[in-house]
C-alpha cells in the first residue's frame, strides 16, 4: 500500500514552511542520485515543478520557475537502477516492509520508458538542501544560509562530498 513519503520526514518542518500541502513527487524530475558506503545512505534530488505555494518574495520576484531538495535514505539495501531514471519526470511510490517492527519502506521511482531506480531502506527519511530555481538560465535560491554563503547562485560539482553527502 503506498504510503506519503512525507509522513517519514524526521524534519518535516523543512517542506512546511513552504507548502501547506506536502509535496507529491509523481511528476517530478530525479535529478541526482548519491550513494554512500557510510550508514549506507542513499540520497535523491528532486526537481518539483513550479513553485511552493508559500514562496519567499525574493523568489517570484526574480521569476524563479521550480523548487529543489534531496531526500536521504538510511540504512539503503537492495538496490537496483534499471536504464538512466535521472533528468527525466518519475513516479515514486513507497510503501511499508514487512514486519512491521523493522521500520522498512520499498521505494521505487519509474521513468516513461521504463528506466526504474528501487530500494529499501529505513523508514526514516531526511529533507535537506532545499533551494528555488530559474530554469531559463539554471541559477539557485538556496534556503540555507551555508549553502547561501558556499554556494552562491549554483549547485557545487558533484565531488563535492560536504554538499552531496549531507544535508
Amino acid at each position: 500500500m503506498p504510503l506519503p513519503w512525507t509522513d517519514l520526514l524526521t524534519n518535516g518542518e523543512q517542506l512546511g514552511r513552504y507548502f501547506t500541502t506536502p509535496p507529491i513527487l509523481d511528476g517530478a524530475v530525479l535529478g541526482s542520485l548519491h550513494l554512500d558506503r557510510d550508514g549506507p545512505t542513499l540520497t535523491l534530488r528532486f526537481r518539483l515543478a513550479g513553485l511552493p505555494d508559500r514562496p519567499d518574495e525574493a523568489w517570484v520576484a526574480a521569476g524563479c520557475d521550480g523548487f529543489e531538495f534531496q531526500v536521504r535514505f538510511l540504512d539503503v539495501a537492495d538496490v537496483r537502477v534499471v536504464g538512466w531514471p535521472f533528468g527525466a519526470s518519475v513516479s515514486v511510490e513507497v510503501s511499508r516492509r514487512e514486519p512491521a517492527h523493522l521500520r522498512r519502506i520499498a521505494v521505487s521511482a519509474v521513468g516513461g520508458d521504463g528506466q526504474v531506480l528501487a530500494f529499501t531502506s529505513n523508514a526514516s527519511l531526511t529533507v535537506g538542501h532545499l533551494a528555488a530555481t530559474r530554469s531559463r538560465d539554471d541559477t539557485f535560491w538556496h534556503v540555507g544560509r551555508v549553502d547561501q554563503i558556499r554556494l552562491g547562485d549554483s549547485l557545487p560539482d558533484t565531488t563535492d562530498h560536504a554538499y552531496w553527502g549531507r544535508l
